[in-house]
């Protein structure tokens, strides 16, 4: 829901305030720089929107949907938690940052059929090809989804 505030600084820090003693704001967001999101828009069906500066998205989603954009500002993580910090949020679970951990450190995956994928890749000996991608994967992954409390 954040990508529809209009302030979005605002929105956080209330939430912030109207969080309890040791309360926990859980917050999804799509990422600006996610592929599903860079190919096809989910709102409206359209490449590119999320990339665009917002009067260029904007005019685009008028002229092939007949609508008006109502996402006033998409993030990606670097931008988000950028504000999260600001805010006086502290982010202490990230996807895909728990993923991208587990895949670079393959004896934290609980789920036996991943494990079992891991220890392929590591026979065929592609595992230390795919590991030095995963950031960019963390990169370009579709939904950003935090748990964030209060800083104390």
């Amino acid at each position: 829901m954040i990508e529809h505030c209009p302030a979005p600084e605002v929105t956080l820090s209330e939430m912030r305030r109207l969080a309890k003693k040791n309360g926990l704001i859980y917050l999804t967001t799509p990422n600006r720089l996610g592929l599903g999101w860079v190919f096809s828009d989910p709102h409206y069906n359209l490449p590119l929107v999320s990339l665009l500066p917002k009067p260029a998205g904007n005019f685009l989603v008028k002229k092939f949907r007949g609508l008006d954009n109502d996402v006033i500002r998409l993030f990606n993580h670097m931008e988000i938690e950028k504000i999260f910090s600001e805010t006086g949020l502290e982010v202490i679970y990230s996807y895909p940052d728990e993923v991208l951990g587990k895949l670079q450190n393959p004896e934290q995956i609980a789920s036996p059929v991943k494990k079992k994928i891991f220890s392929a890749l590591e026979l065929l000996r592609l595992k230390s090809l795919i590991k030095p991608m995963l950031p960019a994967l963390h990169f370009f992954s579709t939904t950003l989804i935090y748990i964030l409390r209060p800083k104390a």
